[in-house]
């Protein structure tokens, strides 16, 4: 009891919301217990794949950036290599842009 008294209000309202779900479950029949496990199993499911999802969109879209960065950088050192008198043939050759790319810098 001395632990509950130094919970904040948040805390306790969440262990006493918990305490009377469980001892909600604990009074079904088993027909019904198994019914609520079911939905809960499904709920867990949806929301386990929810985060998957967003996990995934976030390392895409970290990765896609990524990519642009790169491409966004290669540009610039051609376009600085232009100015300096690089040839078209050159660029390509040290930043890997395609030739064609190179030559409407």
């Amino acid at each position: 009891m001395e632990t509950l008294e130094k919970m904040p209000f948040k805390n306790e309202k969440y262990l006493f919301e918990k305490l009377e779900e469980t001892a909600s479950v604990e009074a079904m029949t088993e027909e019904d217990r198994e019914r609520y496990e079911a939905s809960l199993k499904a709920y867990r499911d949806y929301y386990a794949c929810l985060e998957y999802r967003e996990e995934k969109g976030r390392r895409e879209g970290f990765s896609e950036g990524r990519q642009e960065g790169e491409i966004e950088e290669r540009a610039k050192i051609a376009r600085a290599m232009k100015s300096k008198g690089f040839s078209a043939e050159e660029i390509a050759g040290i930043t890997g842009l395609p030739i064609e790319e190179a030559r409407q810098l």
